[in-house]
């Protein structure tokens, strides 16, 4: 019976010698996944912080083109404005010959000067 014992206790110190090897083996594989773990989220926090910039830079040019928009619409109106101005001085520039030609009459008939006929 002593070989039977010995063979049983030697089968059990086997396993518990198993056990400590996979045991060491399941730490090991833990911290290197907990590692990975870590770089993975240094990572994700440099992604996250560059889509944190990349918004940042939408919203400042979606300021921006808002206010290109506002700026070529008051452009617009004051081309508007000065079409309608050089309009009405065309109208003028095209009467100032027949308003000349008036005039020397309407001088006349102003200061009182009569025509010797």
């Amino acid at each position: 019976m002593g070989t039977k014992k010995n063979g049983r206790n030697g089968r059990l110190e086997e396993a518990i010698a198993l056990l400590i090897q996979t045991q060491a083996a399941f730490v090991q594989n833990q911290a290197t996944f907990l590692a990975d773990m870590a770089e993975s989220a240094k990572s994700f926090a440099a992604v996250v912080n560059r889509l944190d910039r990349i918004e940042l830079t939408l919203e400042e040019q979606s300021r921006i083109l808002h206010e290109h928009g506002r700026i070529l619409h008051e452009h617009g109106r004051i081309l508007h404005e000065h079409g309608r101005i050089l309009e009405e001085h065309s109208r003028i520039l095209e009467e100032l010959p027949e308003t000349l030609a008036k005039l020397p009459e309407a001088v006349r008939q102003k200061i009182g000067f009569k025509a010797h006929k």
